[in-house]
This record gives C-alpha cells, sequence and structure tokens, in this order.
C-alpha cells in the first residue's frame, strides 16, 4: 500500500514537474516573440517620427517657397503643355526619393495605427501572428491597388498595351500623368519593400526575396529608362493577381477561418500556375522571338532608342532569375498541396519564421 501510495506521489510529482516544464517553454518563446513585436513597434515608431518630420518638411517647403530641389520632389516633372502628357528625365529620380520616403512612412503608421489593432481586435493572440497579420494586410491592399491600376491602363490605352502593340509602340517618349505616376510608384514601392527587408528581422527566405526585390527594381527601373514602360506594365500587372490572394490566404489562418484560407490558398495556386507559368512564359517567349522584329531594336538615344541585343539579353537575364524564383516557390507550393491531399492541415504558406 506505501509502495502504492509512493508510487502515486511520485507520478503526480512527474506530472507536476512535467507541467512546469511545458509551462516554462512556451513563456521563454512568448517572450522572445513578444521583444520581436517591440523591435517591430521601436522600428516603426522611428520611421514615422522621422520620415514624418522629413515630407512635412519637404512639403511645406515646396509650397512656400520657390525651391526648385523641394518642388522636384514634391511635383511630377517635365509637363508638355501641348497636349497634357509628360515626358522622362533625371528630376523623375527625386520625386521617385520622394515617394519611396512617402511609402516606407505610410507602411509603418499603417502597422503601428490599423494593421496590428486590427489584428488584436480580431483576437489574434499570437505577437507574431499579429505582426504578420498586419504586413499581409498591407500587402493584399497594395496588392489590389496595383492591379486594378496596372488592368486599368491596359484597358485605357490599348494603342501602348494589345499583344501587338507592346512592341509597336515603343519607343513611349510621351506618357500620361497616370501611366508616368503609376510606374514612378511601382518604382518607389518596391525601393520601399526592400528597405523594409534589410530593416527588420531576417528570414529564412531572405536571400531570394533579395533577389526578387532586386531583379523586380531593376526591370521598373529599366524598361522605364529605355522607354519600354508598355512591356513594364503588363509584366507587373500579370505578377500581382497572385499577391492579392497569398496575403488573404495567411490572413484569413491567422483569425482561424480555415475554410477561407483553403479558398484563398487554392486560388493563389491555380493563378500562380496561369499567371506565372503560362502568361509570363508567353512574355518570355515574345521578349525573345518577337520583340526583336517589332519593336525596331536600334541604339539611338537621342531619339529615345535603348533597345538593342545586348539590352534584350540583360533584361531576359532578370525576368529568367524571376521564373526560376517563381519555380522554386511553386514547388514549396505544390508540397503544401499534397500534405493537404494527405489529410494535413493547411498552414504555414511560405516561410514566416526567422533565422
Amino acid at each position: 500500500m506505501a509502495q502504492i501510495t509512493k508510487r502515486k506521489s511520485g507520478t503526480k510529482s512527474e506530472l507536476a514537474s512535467n507541467d512546469l516544464n511545458k509551462k516554462v517553454e512556451p513563456l521563454w518563446t512568448k517572450n522572445v516573440i513578444d521583444q520581436d513585436e517591440k523591435d517591430i513597434e521601436n522600428m516603426e515608431t522611428s520611421i514615422v517620427t522621422v520620415l514624418g518630420t522629413v515630407l512635412s518638411i519637404i512639403y511645406l517647403a515646396s509650397r512656400m517657397t520657390n525651391n526648385e530641389f523641394f518642388k522636384k520632389l514634391t511635383i511630377i516633372s517635365y509637363l508638355l503643355p501641348e497636349d497634357g502628357k509628360y515626358r522622362k528625365g533625371i528630376n523623375d529620380v527625386y520625386y521617385c526619393i520622394y515617394l519611396t520616403m512617402l511609402i516606407l512612412f505610410v507602411r509603418a503608421a499603417f502597422g503601428m495605427y490599423f494593421g496590428r489593432p486590427l489584428a488584436r481586435y480580431l483576437k489574434v493572440k499570437d505577437s507574431r501572428q499579429v505582426m504578420r497579420f498586419a504586413e499581409q494586410l498591407w500587402g493584399a491592399i497594395i496588392a489590389i491597388i496595383s492591379f486594378s491600376s496596372g488592368i486599368a491602363l491596359i484597358v485605357q490605352f490599348p494603342e501602348h498595351f494589345r499583344q501587338d502593340t507592346v512592341w509597336t509602340s515603343y519607343p513611349i517618349l510621351r506618357m500620361p500623368y497616370v501611366l508616368k505616376l503609376y510606374y514612378l510608384a511601382e518604382n518607389g514601392y518596391w525601393l520601399a519593400t526592400l528597405t523594409y527587408l534589410f530593416l527588420e528581422k531576417r528570414r529564412k527566405d531572405f536571400a531570394m526575396m533579395v533577389i526578387h526585390h532586386f531583379s523586380t527594381i531593376f526591370l521598373v527601373a529599366g524598361s522605364y529608362y529605355i522607354n519600354f514602360t508598355s512591356a513594364g506594365v503588363i509584366i507587373h500587372a500579370t505578377m500581382d493577381l497572385v499577391d492579392i490572394f497569398l496575403p488573404l490566404a495567411k490572413i484569413f489562418n491567422y483569425i482561424g477561418l480555415q475554410l477561407y484560407c483553403d479558398i484563398s490558398f487554392v486560388t493563389m495556386a491555380i493563378a500562380w500556375i496561369f499567371s506565372r507559368h503560362y502568361v509570363f512564359l508567353r512574355i518570355l517567349h515574345d521578349v525573345i522571338f518577337v520583340s526583336s522584329r517589332l519593336a525596331n531594336p536600334n541604339w539611338d538615344p537621342a531619339n529615345g532608342l535603348y533597345y538593342t541585343r545586348n539590352t534584350r539579353h540583360l533584361f531576359l537575364f532578370f525576368l529568367i532569375a524571376l521564373e526560376v524564383l517563381f519555380f522554386i516557390w511553386l514547388y514549396s507550393i505544390l508540397k503544401i498541396i499534397y500534405r493537404v491531399v494527405m489529410g494535413n492541415q493547411l498552414e504555414d504558406i511560405r516561410s514566416d519564421d526567422e533565422e
């Protein structure tokens, strides 16, 4: 009887010890996650404070003085009075820098005052998921705006964006205001996104994301410089479709709406294969075999012509680099789908973990 009592007492002690151990590990993990959230909040507070001050000074100076430097930062340059269109020039760099700072400011303020508070309101408990919720919500909103804007441009200006006129309209030397704003805003967005990538804690896919962002920035800025904005808009709009549904799948996963998460993920997978492995490969085919025939490749900077064989090969290098990344990520998507088919729950889309 004493042995049984002792065994039971020992069992209780072991259970208590196990329970204590179970509590200690999550507590340590929670402290680390809470520190990550504090680091993000401190970083975004600094961004909002510093850039808010800088942006305000620049804006007020551009309105209250005749200083050309501040006006270049806040007003799109090179208006052509005869038809209301715009040409390109070095002053576009100033406006793009201003947009980059503005987007960094808005993203940080969005996370602080809307994204994370909304996550907590929706009962997202885990601190890391609170941060990811805000990040993915920002990404989804930007993707919706970018995709809608790209499609609107394609519909509004068919003289530049049909399958044939993409190449025959080259070079586009006079741009409507909305097209120029779209291009400079996209460049500013990717510069801001790359900046954020280096400011936040690094994740497992950091290297791939750096390659992706650098390739995208080169393609956006490069196509703008050589006056191939027609092809740039079509490629960017093609990429934006997936960037709507992937963040949505993550958001629904964080707030426990598993059915909507599954639907968003399946929609994303279908859109991914269609846009990034069918449409994008068609674009690559046309760049290789059609553009050189219809775009009249020639090196004549005085007349806005920069598209030569070497230029085409350089752009193809970055386009193919993106396609390689897309295939790597497709493999991850297919692995997730396989696990779901085998009876596992759909979760952990892409890499949300840090190193």
